[in-house]
Formats: structure tokens, sequence, C-alpha cells
């Protein structure tokens, strides 16, 4: 059995986010859309999920950009990273 933590952060401005873990959620919380990695585009209450499987560890620089159209930014990261 593999012991793993899930942390949550969230974001408001233009950031890279590193995933280092095996599965990250991208769920948009903000009125404005969201852009991942310049392809992936989601709007409020959408999300994006890439998950591993057992023991693969996914490590991307992903970024996430806000699209202005004069709403609210918000995002939140979800990932699950395993512990040694």
């Amino acid at each position: 059995m593999q012991n793993y933590i899930v942390e949550i952060k969230q974001i408001g401005t233009n950031n890279f986010v590193y995933s280092d873990c095996n599965s990250i959620t991208f769920l948009n919380q903000g009125t404005n859309d969201i852009l991942i990695d310049q392809v992936i585009q989601l709007s409020f209450g959408q999300s994006f999920v890439i998950e591993g499987n057992e023991r693969e560890i996914c490590r991307h620089r992903f970024y996430v950009a806000f699209i202005d159209t004069g709403g609210t930014n918000g995002a939140a990261i979800i990932r699950k990273s395993y512990i040694q």
C-alpha cells in the first residue's frame, strides 16, 4: 500500500503550476475563463483532471492564464502526491 497526501492550492493570477504528482485537477472557480498551457480552456465550474496509474508521477510545468473579461479570477489546483 502506498501512502499519499492531497494538496489544495488556490491561485488568482497567471502562474506556473508544477505537477510532480500522481494526479492533478484544475478547477475554475472564477467568472473569467482560464487557459492551461495555451490549449485547454475552462469556464466557471469546469475542471480538467490528469490521473496517473499506480506509482506514476507526472512531472510537468503547466502555465495557467486567466482570460480577463471583467470578471473574477479564481482556480483551485488539487494534487495527489505519494509520500515516502
